[in-house]
């Protein structure tokens, strides 16, 4: 093989190692707030808002305080501080990214996932309206 054909192999070899070390080093685990809070990495929790009175949204400042309950009914305290928020109350589901720190979940990102305007629609007997 030809020194050429080598330093090629080798450097197209390293930016493969590099681009895989890369998504790993950034992939986060689904998690609970309990597990959250053991490891204090950042992990995906995913459950639904629940309405409390401490709820704090301040979306001139970037910062909501809310409480979210997680798929194994544990109950804590969410805080995010980057940009807004959509309406939680019609979220069916949050998917929260962040991690455990001083007695509550700091978010990094939040997915609000919404019901589809077209379930209705979809469903089983009712035809799906043409354009």
């Amino acid at each position: 093989m030809k020194t050429r054909n080598l330093i090629l192999l080798l450097a197209l070899a390293a930016g493969f190692a590099i681009l895989l070390v890369d998504l790993l080093s950034n992939a986060s685990e689904f998690a609970d707030f309990k597990h959250a809070q053991e490891t204090g990495r950042e992990v995906h929790v995913i459950g639904r808002w629940v309405r409390r009175e401490e709820a704090v949204f301040k979306p001139e400042e970037s910062y909501y305080r809310f409480y979210m309950q997680d798929t194994m009914n544990q109950v804590a305290p969410v805080v995010y501080r980057r940009g807004t928020l959509g309406d939680l109350s019609q979220a069916e589901k949050i998917d929260v990214v962040g991690k455990w720190e001083n007695g509550e979940f700091v978010a990094s990102k939040i997915h609000l996932k919404c019901p589809s305007k077209y379930n209705d629609a979809a469903s089983p007997g009712k035809s799906i309206p043409h354009e």
